[in-house]
C-alpha cells in the first residue's frame, strides 16, 4: 500500500483527506479510561497495533493525525528506521489546549523533519514555518455529498447543531439562546449523558437530543436544517460542522473568529458567544434566507477550488522529495 493516513480516532476530517490525498485511513482506536494505569494500556495497545499495520502494509508515504503525540511518536521512529516520509495533518488542539503544551517543543522537533505539515490556520501555519519546517493550509475540506441524504429543507425553522459537548463549546449560552427563541427547534446531536446535571436542568423543550447518528442519519438531519450552528470559544479552531454544511450548501451560524470569517466569508452569520447575539445571528438568518443560501452555495464553489488547490500543493511538495 503506498499511502495510508493513521489515527488513534475516527475522526471525519482524516476520512475525507484522505479520500483526497489517495490514501487509505487506518483508525486504530483507543479507549478512554479514567485511572492513569488503563489509559497507559490503551496506549501501549495502540501503539503495538500500529506498528503491526505499519509492518504488515510498509507504506511508502505515512500521513498521521498529530494528536496524540505518542501516535506522532510511532510514526517518527517508523520512520526514522525506514526512511519512509510522513506528512502530520495539524489539527488545532495540538496548539491550543492546554493538556498538550509540554508537547509543543517535541512537535517542533518532528514538525522540522515531516515532508510537511497540514495547517488548518494561517498562524499555526507561519509557527511551523518559524520552526524550520514546511507547511500547507488545508482548513475546510468538502465531503463527498451521497445522493440518498435529504434535499429538501425542514419547512418549520430547525437548526441542527453537531456537538461533542467539549469545554470550548458554550453550551449554556445555546440552551438560553434557544430559550428565547421558542418557534424555532434546535437538534443537538452527540452525547448528551456529557452535560453536566445542573446544566441539563436548563434545557429548553425546543431544544432536541438526537445522541449519537451514524454517517447517513447525520448528513441527512443537516441536509434538511434551516442552518447548522457551530461555536467555540477557542481562536484559530477549524469548525468541521460548518464546512460539512457548506458542502450541502447550508447557510451557518458561527462564533466570530478571524480564521471562520476567512472561510466562510458571506455565507455565514458571525457571533459572539452569548446568548442574545446567538438568538439574533439565528433570527437575521432566518430574516436573509434566500440570500445566505445563495451564498453558501457560491461559497461552496469557492472553497472546493481553493482547497483543490492545496492538494495540488501538497501533491508538488511530494513528488518533489521522490526526485
Amino acid at each position: 500500500m503506498d499511502r495510508i493516513f493513521l489515527s488513534w480516532e475516527h475522526c471525519e476530517r482524516t476520512k475525507n483527506l484522505a479520500y483526497y490525498l489517495g490514501a487509505a485511513p487506518i483508525f486504530i482506536e483507543k479507549k478512554w479510561r479514567a485511572n492513569v494505569f488503563s489509559l497507559a494500556c490503551s496506549y501501549c495497545n495502540c501503539t503495538l497495533r500500529t506498528w503491526l499495520r505499519l509492518g504488515n502494509y510498509k507504506p511508502k508515504i505515512i500521513f498521521s493525525h498529530n494528536l496524540p503525540p505518542f501516535l506522532v511518536l510511532n510514526v517518527y521512529l517508523y520512520s526514522l528506521f525506514t526512511k519512509t516520509p510522513f506528512i502530520l495533518d495539524g489539527h488545532s488542539g495540538a496548539f491550543n489546549l492546554k493538556k498538550w503544551r509540554w508537547f509543543l517543543p517535541f512537535y517542533k522537533f518532528i514538525a522540522k523533519r515531516a515532508l510537511f505539515c497540514v495547517s488548518t490556520n494561517s498562524d499555526h501555519y507561519q509557527l511551523i514555518k518559524r520552526w524550520g519546517g514546511q507547511s500547507v493550509i488545508i482548513s475546510d475540506i468538502p465531503i463527498v455529498v451521497d445522493p440518498k441524504w435529504a434535499t429538501t429543507v425542514s419547512s418549520s425553522p430547525t437548526i441542527f447543531v453537531p456537538c461533542s459537548f467539549s469545554h470550548d463549546e458554550p453550551l449554556q449560552e445555546i440552551f438560553d439562546a434557544a430559550a428565547l427563541l421558542p418557534n424555532v427547534t434546535f437538534k443537538i446531536t452527540g452525547n448528551y449523558r456529557k452535560i453536566q446535571p445542573d446544566l441539563l436542568k436548563t434545557k429548553p423543550s425546543n431544544i432536541i437530543f438526537t445522541d449519537f447518528l451514524d454517517r447517513d442519519a447525520y448528513f441527512s438531519l443537516m441536509a434538511a436544517a434551516s442552518a447548522v450552528l457551530v461555536l467555540t470559544t477557542r481562536d484559530n479552531t477549524m469548525q468541521r460542522g460548518a464546512y460539512e454544511a457548506l458542502s450541502l450548501s447550508r447557510p451557518v451560524i458561527t462564533s466570530n473568529w478571524r480564521l471562520l470569517r476567512d472561510t466562510f466569508a458571506e455565507s455565514a452569520i458571525y457571533v459572539d458567544n452569548t446568548a442574545h447575539a446567538i438568538a439574533e445571528g439565528i433570527n437575521e438568518l432566518l430574516r436573509n434566507y434566500e440570500a445566505l443560501a445563495h451564498a453558501s452555495l457560491a461559497q461552496k464553489r469557492r472553497r472546493k477550488d481553493f482547497f483543490l488547490q492545496k492538494i495540488q500543493d501538497a501533491e508538488t511538495i511530494i513528488a518533489s522529495h521522490k526526485l
